[in-house]
């Protein structure tokens, strides 16, 4: 599934994209204010004699690898959930699905023969199939969490 990105940020996307790594740099640097909340800051312990705990920092600071946890696993069933909408009139409903048909990258005319019947449905049955849709999101998703500047603390 991907997500709408707007065009403004596709521009943006692209044209910071073509930059060299210090031309970015200085982009960013005069483009982002303030200044001091333009880092994020991962928090780990160290461990010196836990092996992992220094493997998992060295896959940070010299493999430039993140761990992506799955939203499945959070501890905290509230993180990651979302509130389901399905009431509204035929039209909004319509609009509704259209739009998600739309990032499911769906044909035209195969969204306009599968639109009716999903309307037509009862809201519990839409609010299933949007449940479904919404598990298989978390399915395919990683999470990585930093915090802010910890000096502003």
């Amino acid at each position: 599934m991907s997500f709408p990105v707007s065009p403004e940020f596709q521009r943006f996307r692209d044209y910071v994209s073509q930059l060299d790594y210090r031309k970015r740099r200085a982009y960013f640097w005069h483009h982002v204010k303030p200044r001091q909340s333009r880092f994020l800051y991962k928090f780990r312990s160290l461990i010196p004699a836990d092996d992992e705990s220094v493997d998992r920092i060295r896959d940070i600071l010299v493999r430039s690898r993140f761990w992506l946890s799955s939203p499945l696993d959070f501890n905290d069933p509230f993180d990651m959930s979302a509130k389901i909408v399905v009431e509204g009139s035929v039209a909004e409903k319509r609009d509704r699905i259209r739009t998600i048909l739309n990032e499911e990258k769906i044909s035209y005319s195969e969204l306009e023969k599968r639109l009716p019947a999903l309307v037509a449905k009862p809201n519990s049955e839409i609010a299933a199939l949007a449940k479904l849709a919404y598990r298989r999101l978390l399915e395919t998703a990683g999470v990585y969490s930093f915090g802010g500047d910890p000096v502003a603390y």
